[in-house]
């Protein structure tokens, strides 16, 4: 029955290779994914690189189950949508990884790479939300937790479906559903309207804020987008840059009707979109659409999330409590003039008797110059004014570099200018 299955399927899609759009049957493990160049439609038992033509089918020799698929320049994973089966791909075939069975227990968990290797977060399954974060052990070929060092009431509620990303050594969460309630016996999914992130360094949680209404619900995340990482949500194309907390969107050209896509991949080599658009009920088309034709404008609308309150109280406690500091310290650092004050004695005890005359002088009135006329008439008048112009000046130089000394000062204590009143006659004074 496979044999025929693959060839009626080989024949089908050969017929219709060539057109920009290609029926396809419908399946309930279509699967549409991205790797390198390429990309690839699962369909039944068979596996279609639909971006080389014409197609060509081949038995995928998966276990027919739901899979997530996540990759990045140099590897690629395939893995169980709740977790525990894991496939390594190498863009012709998959290779199984792990040891293990399908746990079942994370539903709508986000899948990662880092530092090569594969790591999920959250999911729903045995009747639990996770806040998990796994990692796959390619040694033991086990899925193993990874700890978190937050308590309980300092990380995010356990949560599937959820808005993620990750880079930098840092994932970032938002939204997604948190609980099952029944309303007149119909279960609603309750959602989580946070937004966290999880720093690998410290293997601690932030709580960032609460997320903005407009993120509500769930859609595609489309990975290796060529400027980020894109959503398709509430039937929106929107770019999510958390690490500096922007929302943009994409005008979306040609009345394009987002709600028509079951599945989309976009292919950096061609610069479009894959979409597996909803025909019927049992059946599907293919199309291929260049970004250009897609995604028109791209606008900020937003933040988003809003700053968590306790962060900006922290913030502006700390920024208030600088400022007070800032202040005490302006008002309690002692001025040059003070600091010659208060070791006075100190300093006198190293200066001759008209080193201490003119100290003297200096700090009767400290915010006050000195004229050098008033100076010289602490020396001897004998002395020509030549003669004393020329002893005042060493004593100054000289109490200048005992006060420096005295105080630890690399630079003069003491500031000089011509007098306002008299270009003729200098003045001196010891800097405030």
């Amino acid at each position: 029955m496979r044999p025929i299955f693959l060839s009626c399927l080989f024949f089908f899609f050969s017929l219709v290779s060539f057109s920009q759009e290609v029926t396809v049957p419908y399946a309930n493990n279509h699967m549409l994914f991205s790797h390198k160049d390429s990309t690839y439609l699962i369909s039944g038992d068979s596996i279609f690189n639909v971006s080389q033509k014409p197609w060509k089918a081949r038995a995928h020799k998966l276990e027919l189950l739901a899979y997530h698929f996540v990759s990045n320049d140099s590897v690629a994973y395939l893995v169980s949508r709740a977790n525990g089966i894991v496939y390594g791909f190498n863009g012709q075939e998959f290779n199984r990884l792990d040891q293990s069975f399908d746990h079942r227990s994370q539903y709508g968990m986000y899948p990662f790479i880092k530092d090569g290797n594969l790591y999920t977060f959250g999911g729903y399954g045995l009747f639990t939300f996770k806040n998990i974060i796994t990692r796959f052990n390619l040694l033991s070929k086990e899925t193993e937790l990874v700890e978190s060092l937050s308590e309980p009431s300092e990380a995010p509620k356990g949560v599937s479906e959820t808005i993620a990303h990750f880079n930098k050594d840092v994932l970032y969460v938002a939204n997604g559903n948190v609980a099952f309630k029944n309303f007149e016996n119909k279960k609603q999914n309750l959602a989580l309207n946070e937004t966290w992130a999880f720093h690998f360094k410290d293997k601690k949680w932030r709580f960032l804020g609460e997320t903005v209404k407009e993120l509500l619900g769930y859609g595609h995340y489309i990975s290796n987008f060529k400027s980020g990482n894109l959503y398709l949500l509430n039937n929106e194309f929107i770019q999510l840059d958390f690490e500096n907390n922007k929302r943009y969107r994409y005008a979306i050209k040609n009345e394009y009707d987002p709600y028509a896509i079951a599945l989309i991949s976009y292919n950096q080599k061609q610069d479009g979109f894959y979409i597996l658009k909803r025909k019927t009920k049992h059946l599907r088309f293919l199309e291929f659409i260049k970004s250009t034709d897609l995604l028109g404008e791209k606008s900020s609308v937003g933040p988003i999330y809003k700053p968590s309150m306790l962060l900006e109280i922290l913030v502006g406690g700390i920024l208030l409590l600088l400022t007070f500091i800032g202040i005490y310290i302006k008002k309690t650092k002692k001025t040059t003039v003070e600091k010659v004050i208060s070791k006075r004695v100190k300093i006198e005890k190293n200066l001759s008797d008209k080193e201490k005359e003119i100290l003297h002088l200096l700090l009767k009135n400290p915010r006050e110059y000195v004229g050098f006329r008033e100076l010289l008439l602490l020396f001897d008048q004998n002395y020509s004014y030549d003669s004393l112009k020329k002893k005042l000046r060493e004593h100054l130089d000289s109490l200048d570099q005992k006060l420096m000394k005295a105080l630890g000062s690399k630079n003069s204590v003491m500031e000089e200018r011509k007098s306002i009143n008299d270009a003729r006659n200098k003045e001196v004074k010891i800097k405030s």
